[in-house]
């Protein structure tokens, strides 16, 4: 599947049946009023890059070895990783998608899993100062809650 296939399946998904990238080859939606998603990626290409600002790094005090042991299995990030954007010093959480053999409904379920992913990180990313994050596992996503996109 094409990028620019996967952004207009995700659209019409969505209810959104004009998404698309932009001259930048990348769009936004917004989750819940709250949760900002970057999408990007070659329109002609077969990558989807999923992008969630999770907040400033200098204002969350993220131990950064914390965040590496969150990625070191991938488990507690749904495949995706915990990271800072050099350019603005933000923590993000990413994921890149390879969209070969993929259809529309495995990229909607890979997107509403990387939404699960980000808002669990997006409400949890601060508990990575404490000295025992063992507990923290990643969301709890029921069946329900993987079918459902809500933008």
């Amino acid at each position: 599947m094409k990028t620019k296939d996967a952004i207009r399946s995700l659209g019409a998904a969505m209810g959104l049946p004009g998404l698309a990238l932009d001259a930048e080859n990348t769009c936004n939606l917004m989750i819940d009023d709250r949760q900002e998603v970057y999408l990007s990626g070659d329109p002609e290409g077969s990558v989807l890059r999923l992008n969630a600002v999770l907040g400033d790094l200098a204002e969350l005090r993220v131990d950064p070895t914390k965040m590496l042991e969150v990625n070191y299995t991938a488990a507690e990030s749904g495949g995706g990783a915990l990271s800072v954007n050099r350019q603005t010093r933000e923590v993000v959480y990413v994921r890149t998608l390879d969209l070969t053999g993929h259809d529309e409904r495995s990229v909607t379920k890979a997107l509403e899993s990387f939404i699960g992913y980000a808002a669990f990180w997006l409400e949890n990313l601060g508990d990575l100062t404490a000295p025992d994050t063992a507990a923290l596992r990643g969301p709890a996503v029921s069946a329900e809650t993987e079918t459902i996109i809500r933008v």
